[in-house]
């Protein structure tokens, strides 16, 4: 069971420009990044991995992820994760606040059906299951607003768009972005439904090895633009993440030139289909480490926070939702000797006039890449903001 949280990716010096590792002509503030709490732990369990989280605009958090062959959630307390009941035989899980609560679409029995739950404010299900799609099933994203929301998911060939209304009880399949290169396997896909049109996102792995990355400009232009051109995919997992503000799109992505070169990870905006400020190369090349599986969250605020794996520790970071600048150095998330943080997931939402963040993660034993092998839920609070 496998919650793909990354996108396939390769060195992101590509079509797009030249790469940027300091951020000396933004003259915006600092804004102050502050730990809630020390990081929590999850519920005792098995080997808990592919965690994704979720934050409401009352500032109540929920995490759903894998527990062995299981799907899981807890609710984020100040000090500590309240489990829920949700016991199912289901994986590649995302979960998005909605006006009751959450909603949360996985693959159930290993790939029959993408289904969506709906919870309440105490993290318990409401109601049973709705199908959402019986063909394109596997790594779902999702967006939700207010009114409603979009699941993207697929087939490993295609890709499916989903839409409703909350409180969700059925879904109606709208028009979706398709493969540009046929002889492509689809990677991954990604989501953001906003009040300029639904922007898709997704990465296509070719035959020998390249990968290329894209997305739809949202609204009514279907036409997709190139985040990236990449000479090798092959091997790397990994999930890009987007952002959207007042009409522009942020990435970030990760990627190598070649299966021995050194693993970066990028975060760029776009506006209509073309770059729209710097590439900016995530974490401190100094190092030389590896840079890995970024993630994305916001905006609010004007700010967008993002993260990533750097050498044994998890940084999470402020940028700028314009056009993707520093606002703050990076902070070490993790605290856990013995352990190393992989794939996180972030989110970010304004409440009463304060930012509010919650980053999860698995703590791994080092070199323990296989699904069975010990890992543990990390969840920590955050706030962003002062000058």
């Amino acid at each position: 069971m496998m919650l793909l949280w990354c996108l396939l990716s390769c060195k992101g010096e590509g079509v797009l420009g030249q790469v940027t590792t300091a951020d000396t002509a933004h003259d915006a503030a600092s804004v102050e990044l502050s730990w809630s709490s020390p990081p929590l732990a999850g519920p005792l369990g098995g080997s808990q991995h592919h965690a994704t989280a979720a934050l409401r605009d009352d500032g109540l958090g929920m995490v759903i992820y894998s527990d062995d062959e299981r799907l899981r959630a807890a609710l984020v307390g100040d000090d500590v994760l309240h489990p829920t009941s949700l016991d199912a035989q289901a994986n590649h899980g995302q979960i998005r606040a909605s006006p009751e609560g959450w909603v949360a679409v996985a693959t159930l029995n290993g790939g029959d059906w993408l289904a969506a739950t709906r919870f309440g404010l105490d993290g318990e299900a409401l109601g049973a299951a709705t199908l959402v799609s019986s063909s394109h099933v596997f790594l779902p994203d999702l967006a939700t607003t207010d009114e409603g929301g979009v699941a993207v998911s697929t087939d490993l060939a295609d890709m499916g768009c989903y839409r409703f209304t909350h409180p969700i009880s059925a879904t109606s399949e709208v028009p979706c972005p398709q493969r540009i290169d046929m002889t492509a396997a689809i990677g991954t896909v990604i989501v953001d439904d906003g009040p300029d049109g639904t922007v898709v996102g997704w990465t296509e792995l070719r035959p020998d090895g390249s990968l290329g990355v894209y997305a739809t400009p949202g609204g009514d232009a279907a036409t997709p633009y190139v985040i990236d051109e990449l000479a090798w995919g092959a091997g790397m997992a990994g999930r890009p993440m987007l952002a959207v503000h007042e009409g522009q799109h942020l990435f970030v992505w990760r990627g190598a030139s070649a299966p021995d070169r050194p693993v970066g990870s990028w975060l760029q905006a776009f506006r209509d289909g073309e770059p729209a400020g710097e590439r900016y190369a995530l974490g401190d090349a100094s190092t030389g480490d590896d840079v890995e599986r970024p993630a994305l969250a916001g905006p609010a605020a004007g700010l967008v926070v993002v993260a990533f794996e750097q050498g044994d520790g998890l940084w999470v970071q402020v940028r700028d939702a314009g056009d993707g600048a520093e606002r703050g150095a990076a902070m070490r998330a993790d605290d856990e000797p013995g352990r190393v943080p992989r794939r996180p997931s972030l989110d970010l939402v304004e409440v009463d006039g304060e930012v509010h963040g919650l980053v999860s993660w698995e703590a791994a034993l080092p070199g323990s890449e296989v699904e069975s092998a010990d890992r543990r839920l990390r969840v920590r609070p955050f706030r962003v903001g002062g000058d």
